[in-house]
């Protein structure tokens, strides 16, 4: 609950919001009503701000706002010609707001912006063909939303929010920061994963997220992920190095970043029994990833896994110093892997309505082979408190702030804004890939590419 409670940045720039559509409305409102004698005209001079001022969501700068408020006064007008004309007879109403509702759904190919002010648009074709009939009052209803969308036009020129950050920018910071990383203590590992979770689109006001199609918010996007990639990299190995990170140590992979601190190793890059060293720890982190994955790492064995790689159980522990160690080992080999698949798939240039079987295709493509490895992510057996939890945990973050974004994304393109509904929605999302995955380890005959084609067809059937 405490997650969806505005800060203290977002509850101003809510007080600025309603500051605005007061004043807008009630600029229009009195002096239409009391001073004119024009009720109607009042009354649509009043609800133009509240519809496009506070039930659209339009993001962006105040300038950016006033410009798509202004661009959309032609089609508000005609949608309120619309329905004046069509409150006649309520069946012709009823399939009128049908139609428009279908194809003010289609406004989100426009971007955030036009997909904002759908919600407003719609209002305005649902006030004007309320009863009674009354084509007569059409030029003051039109008039009075004139006024007030031109009176709210001016308010976001006059009282802006503050500019938010463009996304180029927090990026070059974040490169700054991972500079200062590299150097001995130079950075804590909390500030570094912090300032990469700034860099991830669901922490961007909408309005600077390069959510675009185009080369540019691309490059941006790829730009983003690669920085948190690094970010993430310098921050595990300064947990797990004493001496601070050598710069070219960030690029190694999880595999290094989980290993002892004492940097106990097979001498001379060699394995055991004449096996290359990274050849026999790709044996023991596949074993070691099926054994934490069926039976937690409170149950899991060691010697079974050393068992079934052909090695001593002492060797284990020359590679990974513990079977903590090699618990870390696993996570962290997991863990960057889906988080960068999730968010390829949630690509913003690809169609929205199949992000979800994008998903679990993705999901499903890296644990090809290692099913167990979800597992080993939502680890039930781990103590509270402890190291190994903390970690897992952080990791279950990340996984739960992609979800959280695509779900809100989804639910936006719906016109819902409701925060309680996109984290209900986040929950039953979370829930249902790791039943999905549960079920596909039950069922080991079915391959990545038959699970992803099961749940198309199961997508389809719940869309109806």
């Amino acid at each position: 609950m405490a997650d969806v409670l505005p800060t203290g940045q977002e509850r101003a720039t809510i007080v600025r919001r309603a500051v605005r559509v007061a004043v807008a409305a009630g600029a229009g409102f009195y002096p239409l009503l009391y001073g004119a004698g024009l009720p109607v005209m009042a009354l649509y001079a009043l609800f133009a701000p509240i519809a496009v001022g506070l039930l659209s969501p339009i993001p962006g700068s105040g300038r950016q706002r006033a410009s798509v408020m202004v661009r959309a006064l032609p089609p508000a007008l005609a949608l309120a010609t619309l329905g004046t004309l069509l409150a006649v007879d309520t069946w012709a109403a009823v399939g009128g707001m049908l139609v428009v509702g279908f194809l003010l759904a289609f406004a989100a190919v426009g971007g955030p912006r036009p997909a904002g002010v759908g919600p407003g648009l719609q209002l305005f074709y649902i006030l004007a063909c309320f009863p009674p009939y009354a084509p007569d009052t059409l030029g003051q209803r039109l008039s009075g939303l004139t006024i007030g969308i031109l009176l709210l036009t001016a308010l976001e020129l006059l009282l802006p929010d503050p500019p938010a950050t463009p996304y180029r920018e927090r990026i070059a910071r974040a490169l700054d920061e991972a500079a200062r990383g590299t150097a001995p203590g130079g950075v804590p590992p909390e500030r570094l994963r912090e300032v990469g979770a700034r860099l991830r689109l669901s922490a961007v006001p909408p309005a600077e997220r390069p959510a675009g199609a185009g080369r540019r918010d691309r490059a941006l996007e790829q730009s983003g992920r690669a920085v948190r990639r690094l970010l993430d990299q310098l921050a595990t190995l300064a947990e797990t190095s004493p001496t601070g990170i050598d710069p070219a140590s960030a690029a190694s992979g999880p595999a290094t970043a989980a290993r002892p601190a004492d940097g106990s190793r097979p001498p001379g890059g060699a394995g055991t029994k004449g096996m290359p060293r990274a050849r026999r720890e790709e044996q023991i982190l596949a074993a070691a990833m099926d054994e934490f994955g069926r039976h937690g790492h409170a149950s899991a064995s060691m010697a079974e896994i050393a068992r079934r790689v052909g090695v001593t159980k002492p060797m284990l522990y020359t590679y990974f110093g513990s079977k903590d160690g090699l618990y870390l080992a696993c996570l962290e080999r997991v863990a960057p892997r889906l988080f960068t698949a999730i968010e390829e798939a949630m690509a913003p240039e690809r169609p929205a309505a199949e992000t979800p079987y994008r998903v679990l295709s993705a999901v499903f493509g890296v644990l090809e082979g290692q099913r167990g490895a979800w597992f080993v992510l939502y680890d039930r057996t781990l103590r509270p408190g402890t190291d190994l939890h903390t970690a897992a945990h952080r990791h279950r973050r990340t996984i739960d702030e992609l979800a959280a974004s695509g779900t809100a994304d989804l639910l936006r393109g719906h016109g819902n804004d409701d925060p309680l509904d996109a984290d209900a929605l986040k929950h039953v999302w979370t829930g249902t890939v790791g039943a999905l995955v549960g079920w596909w380890t039950s069922h080991p005959d079915e391959s990545a590419a038959d699970m992803a084609a099961r749940c198309a067809r199961l997508l389809t059937a719940i869309r109806g």
